[in-house]
């Protein structure tokens, strides 16, 4: 049994992996957030506002998802082709109808 969880589970890269520095600065921005939120949990919990944060945290991850689908659309030009599926934007170069207008 253990050696199959040591071939599921193996650690070889990790340090690799985890000296990456968006990695790392994804691992600090994680324990920020986690200071900030074990300080604010019990401020929330004693005023009975769990309800309403986790409406707001459900609005914002619904927020910071569709800013992520609509941002390309605000984008500068993109290069020539980038956007030929799908979307249509007249500076694409695409050859479309409404690009020769």
């Amino acid at each position: 049994m253990e050696d199959l969880i040591g071939r599921i589970f193996t650690f070889e890269g990790l340090g690799a992996l985890l000296g990456l520095p968006f990695v790392l600065n994804a691992m600090l921005a994680c324990a920020v957030l986690g200071l900030a939120a074990g300080a604010l949990a019990p401020l929330i919990a004693s005023r009975g506002m769990a309800f309403a944060v986790h409406g707001t945290a459900e609005l914002a991850f619904t927020g910071g998802a569709a800013a992520l689908l609509v941002a390309p659309a605000w984008s500068t030009a993109p290069s020539p082709g980038r956007w030929s599926r799908g979307w249509c934007s007249a500076c694409s170069g695409c050859g479309s109808a409404s690009a020769t207008r």
